[in-house]
């Protein structure tokens, strides 16, 4: 029989794999529309398939106060994206990704230790292989290593929203699983039409593209799993596996668009292979 901590470990690693196809069709699709269009359909696509999943297993809603951590949650991701996405448009992709990357990751597993004590050397050393393999992966070769303030700066903000959210989603009740996140995706969709009007984009054409549509099932999913997965094992743990999705990310960018992964992603995979076996094991 499989122990709880095992599934809880299996589970965050299905969130990566499921962000990481998410981000993928993401990245794909924000070269032929707005990138808040993206985010802003996406996010009725999560809202349909979390939907689904609340008439299949119901539960109720949170109350008032936890409601509010939901809801949060959502804006923090849309910061996360948000400000990712501006700083990526202003060059220096390079040290950009990687920085928002690793805050995302970084700032959970001070909170899981703080919340819940050291955990072994062994799970440390895998953060630390984990949190190295992230930045590898996530660097784009030949982007310039020098990066401007403001881009340094929209990074950090980007890392403080992803792992904001991950840290807020927790405090809503522990033991519900789809009602905060629908409370949170739809805050998520708000904020995300309202950076959509303030930049004066549109949604003509993002309606019918199915990419965009599959980038919210994943989405979603990536994220359901990981509300599932730090009910079973520790919320660093949880964070770290899950924040592993760049790998696969990149991955398939080279199996589907035949891009060239350069020797030091590949390094960060491989290191990432043996940071979730230190923490698996």
């Amino acid at each position: 029989m499989i122990s709880s901590n095992i599934l809880g470990i299996l589970l965050s690693l299905f969130s990566a794999a499921s962000w990481g196809s998410g981000n993928f069709l993401g990245g794909f699709t924000t070269r032929k529309f707005n990138r808040y269009a993206v985010l802003v359909i996406s996010s009725f696509a999560g809202i349909a398939i979390i939907l689904i999943c609340l008439i299949l297993w119901p539960e109720p809603f949170p109350g008032f106060p936890e409601a509010l951590w939901a809801i949060l949650a959502g804006t923090c991701g849309v910061v996360g994206l948000g400000t990712l996405y501006k700083a990526l448009s202003l060059g220096h992709s390079a040290l950009v990704a990687p920085t928002a990357a690793v805050i995302g990751a970084a700032i959970p597993v001070l909170y899981g230790i703080l919340l819940q004590g050291m955990p072994d050397g062994k799970i440390f050393a895998g953060f630390l292989l984990a949190f190295a393999g992230i930045w590898l992966v996530s660097r784009i070769p030949g982007e310039s290593k020098q990066v401007s303030s403001r881009s340094l700066g929209l990074a950090i903000i980007s890392g403080i929203g992803f792992g904001g959210f991950f840290i807020i989603i927790t405090m809503s009740v522990p033991e519900l699983i789809f009602s905060p996140l629908i409370l949170s995706r739809f805050s998520f969709c708000i904020v995300s039409y309202l950076l959509l009007i303030l930049m004066r984009g549109n949604l003509q054409g993002a309606f019918t593209s199915p990419i965009i549509w599959f980038t919210g099932f994943f989405d979603a999913g990536g994220t359901t799993f990981y509300m599932l997965a730090k009910q079973l094992t520790r919320v660093d743990v949880a964070v770290v596996l899950s924040s592993l999705y760049p790998a696969i990310t990149i991955l398939l960018s080279r199996i589907f668009l035949k891009e060239h992964v350069s020797t030091s992603q590949w390094l960060g995979v491989g290191l990432i292979l043996l940071a979730v076996a230190l923490i698996s094991i």
